[in-house]
């Protein structure tokens, strides 16, 4: 599988599992901060003060998460202010906003049209990642 398909499986798992999975939140959140440092995972144990071995058992529920791991993981989110995709959602749809209200009825429509077209191609990809792993 390539490693986009790999991303997309990832995401879509993240964004289906129940809260409660402990692994799986502390996953969601080293792969943000990851992206906040723009680094990959590979260099994230480093970063953290934390094994490889312990990170990478941490993210697959191996290990349980010690305390420390959780204290080090919240220093580096604050240390590195993390931009969530919710937030980017807000910024996105107040931009939007601001930007759809000169447009005429047809215009909104047209541009809801795209969208969803973006959005069917996107859920196909998920899909196809999905049902090839």
């Amino acid at each position: 599988m390539s490693p986009e398909n790999m991303r997309l499986v990832r995401t879509f798992r993240t964004l289906t599992q129940p809260e409660n999975r402990t692994f799986s939140h502390f996953s969601q959140r080293t792969d943000s901060l990851a992206l906040a440092l723009g680094c990959n995972l590979e260099d994230l144990p480093e970063k953290l003060g934390i094994s490889r071995r312990m990170f990478f058992g941490y993210r697959s529920g191996q290990y349980p998460i010690s305390k420390k791991a959780w204290e080090k993981l919240s220093k580096a989110e604050t240390e590195n202010p993390i931009i969530t995709l919710k937030d980017q959602l807000v910024e996105y749809r107040t931009t939007k906003s601001a930007k759809s209200a000169n447009l005429t009825e047809s215009e909104r429509i047209e541009r809801l049209e795209k969208t969803v077209e973006k959005l069917e191609s996107i859920l196909e990809r998920v899909a196809k990642a999905f049902l090839a792993d």
